[in-house]
């Protein structure tokens, strides 16, 4: 696909979920990526977070960038939490570990990554039970 300028929002892209049981309470918009939009090089969308919503303990080789929307919640990268809310902005480094928990009014944030396709993105997850990972691709 050509680069070229465009427009998009959350009205214009469908609503996407995980089949991931894990990731219950979580959906997202995802607004610019490679296979989708005229664009190179960068993704980003909005994920939405139900009141108590969890992203598990995961990180991927490209690092990320959240900024806070609405309702908070707590960042935890490589072992240190962080509170994200309205106007925050965190960066999480490439492999970094970090796991996402939505405060009692829910989270929504913009999120970015510098890869081409959100598809170019393996997500690794740690279990809870074994210790053991397993490699998802986005």
């Amino acid at each position: 696909m050509t680069e070229t300028a465009f427009c998009t929002g959350c009205d214009t892209t469908p609503r996407e979920r995980s089949a991931d049981p894990r990731e219950a309470g979580l959906s997202w918009h995802t607004l610019v990526s490679g296979d989708r939009t005229a664009s190179q090089g960068i993704i980003c969308g909005v994920a939405k977070w139900e009141p108590g919503g969890w992203l598990p303990r995961h990180r991927h080789a490209p690092p990320e960038i959240y900024f806070g929307l609405e309702g908070s919640g707590v960042v935890t990268i490589d072992g240190t939490p962080f509170v994200i809310g309205p106007g925050v902005t965190l960066y999480v480094p490439g492999n970094a570990w970090h796991e996402t928990m939505a405060g009692p009014a829910g989270l929504r944030i913009f999120y970015t990554f510098p890869v081409h396709s959100f598809t170019d993105i393996v997500y690794e997850y740690a279990s809870m039970e074994t210790g053991m990972h397993e490699s998802i691709v986005a």
